[in-house]
Order: C-alpha cells, then structure tokens, then sequence
C-alpha cells in the first residue's frame, strides 16, 4: 500500500501526514482552495469563504496599525486550511486530536513554504477574534448558547464582498501579491 496523500487543485501531489511537497503549495492553489472553503464549515446564513475571512483579518491588522510582515502573516494564517481542504470547526479539533495534530503539520509545511514564522504574532490573533466575534453576530443564525470568550464585534457590519468564487480568489490573490512583494518574498516562490 502507498502512503497516503491529496491530490492538488493543479494535480500536484500533497503527501499525507506532513504536507511536505512545497511544489503543492502556490498562490493559485492557495487562493483557489481557500475562496471554496466555507467558514464555519459552510455554516453561515449566507455564503462568507475563509479566503474573505483571511482578506478580512489582514484589513483588521492593517487598522490596528501592524506591520506589513503581520499582514503578510495575517493574510495567511489559515493557508493550512488550503492543504486540508476545509476548515475544520474548533469545537471538532479539541475532540479529535489527531485532527488538531494533522492541521498543526498542514500549518507547519505551509508556513515553511513561504519563510513563516509558524506563531502567530498577538495583533493577528487579536485580529482574528475580532474577526470571529463579528462573523458570529453578522453571519451565523441567532443561538442561545454560549460560544467561548470574545471581545465586542467590530462596529461595521460584515456584507460578504462576492458570492463568486473567482473574484474572492482574485481579491485574497491580489492582496497576497502586493504583500508578498513588500515582505521581499521573490516571486520563484509564489
């Protein structure tokens, strides 16, 4: 039996457990998988992808005043996500570690890939749960139980920007392209 492995958006081959075919992971991979990716695990009132949450997240750093190396980080912390092929629900995670352990490797080959620092820097994750407190209030049905700690939802109201894959790809690609270049990324790496 072979070990086992994904196939890519672009056909390449994604080597199961530890993701480590650099060749697999690209922008266009990247920003394909990811605009197809529901958040929440396609929970949400209305389509909202993890590719618009992660363009999200690196505006909120930006407002918060972040480096360009925080937006560059923001804008790809869920790049794991693009490997897995979902966006596994946190409450799933802390019931499967091996899940948990499989999206830190996906992470881990990911953040490699492009020169990351795989810890995520404070403002990102301050970032990020602004982000999860809005997206709770603007996107998900009204519920009645408590989900964990959050700060106040940021004052405006998310809208998803587009209900069509291709421009939610060409935004994050966009976006990861002009932060790529800032950051020095060359672009044999893209």
């Amino acid at each position: 039996m072979s070990d086992p492995w994904l196939q890519s958006y672009l056909g390449k081959r994604i080597p199961l457990p530890l993701f480590n075919n650099p060749e697999a992971i690209t922008l266009d991979e990247t920003a394909w998988v990811l605009s197809g990716i529901g958040r929440f695990g396609a929970r949400t009132t209305i389509p909202y992808t993890v590719a618009e949450h992660s363009v999200r997240v690196m505006w909120c750093v930006r407002e918060l005043g972040g480096t360009i190396d925080e937006q560059w980080r923001a804008l790809n912390h869920e790049g794991d996500e693009s490997l897995l092929g979902f966006d596994p629900p946190s409450p799933m995670l802390s019931l499967l570690p091996d899940l948990r352990w499989l999206k830190q490797e996906a992470h881990k080959a990911y953040c490699a890939r492009y020169g990351v620092d795989p810890r995520l820097p404070a403002i990102v994750k301050q970032a990020d749960m602004l982000l999860l407190a809005t997206e709770r209030r603007d996107l998900m049905a009204p519920c009645e139980h408590e989900w964990i700690q959050m700060p106040p939802a940021l004052p405006e109201r998310i809208v998803p920007i587009s209900q069509h894959r291709e421009d939610l790809r060409d935004l994050f690609a966009g976006e990861w392209r002009k932060l790529a270049t800032a950051v020095g990324l060359p672009k044999e790496r893209w």
